[in-house]
């Protein structure tokens, strides 16, 4: 059966194949993904064949580097390109992934073009909305978002607007999508669990979301912007009075690091604190420090 070329089980497929082909090489340079091009699926039993066809680039990182091919660039004198099929069996009840066969051809080198005769190199590619790398993700976004909001109320997933993917050294999501207010309240539950449940009168929201997912597959940054209907921002960190008596206990101990660790020979006091910010335990904190008359070589600290 035909399979999108952009799903994430496709792609882990072609990169095994890419992986395979560069540590069989000798010399030279490894090679880098240009695009998939083709994609059949076949299943047996606990197993699943998959066929795929693919286009190289050659890259920028030699043969034995020790790199993978997500860290080159592409190569920009007189690269050469090739076509790649390979026969990739996935088997899911070890999950293991073996290259039954594979051949790459036309590997010559790539003559002069214009821009106009290639997609863009790098760019972000749309996703189906329906795209199962999806939700994993948006769960973890959505977990951090009511982590950081000071709603009264869980929000959870009511619908993706859109979804996009750029292949770097890792991938890049950039995601829209629509929350719902659920039934839960933060007062009585710790976390949002399964007896939470969307509430049809409750707010709802818009998020744009970037994230990054490196080559392991793991979520290593996450950029949210979520905001109600009534322009609430869930994501944003919580202003904080500039005499909060915790603010001011934890400045005091930032005067005295810095008098300890400086190599001013005068002490430093706090005057005032201009902007404070709170995101879970994290202030982000404007203030103003002076110079005092007191030298550290008769004082430690001030009193």
């Amino acid at each position: 059966i035909d399979a999108d070329c952009n799903d994430q089980n496709i792609f882990n497929v072609v990169d095994k194949a890419l992986r395979h082909y560069n540590n069989e090489l000798k010399d030279g340079n490894q090679f880098v993904l240009y695009r998939i091009t083709e994609a059949r699926l076949k299943h047996e039993n606990d197993k699943v064949h998959n066929f795929v066809e693919y286009q190289i680039h050659e890259g920028s990182c030699d043969v034995g580097s020790g790199k993978v091919w997500q860290d080159c660039h592409f190569k920009e004198s007189e690269p050469k390109v090739g076509r790649c099929s390979a026969h990739v069996v996935v088997y899911q009840d070890i999950k293991s992934t073996e290259v039954i066969s594979q051949n790459c051809s036309d590997l010559e080198v790539e003559p002069p073009v214009t821009a106009e005769q290639y997609a863009c190199l790098g760019c972000f590619i749309y996703l189906k909305n329906d795209n199962e790398e999806l939700l994993p993700l948006i769960k973890a976004a959505n977990e951090e978002m009511n982590k950081q909001s000071n709603h009264p109320f869980y929000f959870d997933l009511q619908k993706i607007v859109t979804a996009k993917r750029q292949v770097v050294s890792g991938w890049n999501y950039e995601l829209n999508y629509q929350l719902g207010q659920t039934n839960c309240s933060k007062t009585i539950h710790s976390n949002m669990s399964l007896e939470c449940t969307l509430d049809t009168n409750g707010q709802t929201a818009l998020c744009k979301t970037s994230i990054f997912v490196n080559q392991h597959h793991e979520i290593k940054g996450i950029r949210l912007q979520c905001y109600t209907e009534n322009e609430f921002c869930l994501s944003c960190p919580n202003a904080v009075h500039k005499e909060d008596p915790e603010l001011l206990d934890l400045l005091s101990q930032v005067i005295d690091d810095y008098n300890s660790d400086s190599n001013q020979t005068s002490l430093y006091k706090f005057v005032k604190v201009n902007d404070a910010t709170k995101q879970e335990k994290m202030y982000t904190v404007s203030f103003d420090i002076q110079q005092t008359n007191c030298s550290k070589s008769d004082y430690n600290i001030l009193g």
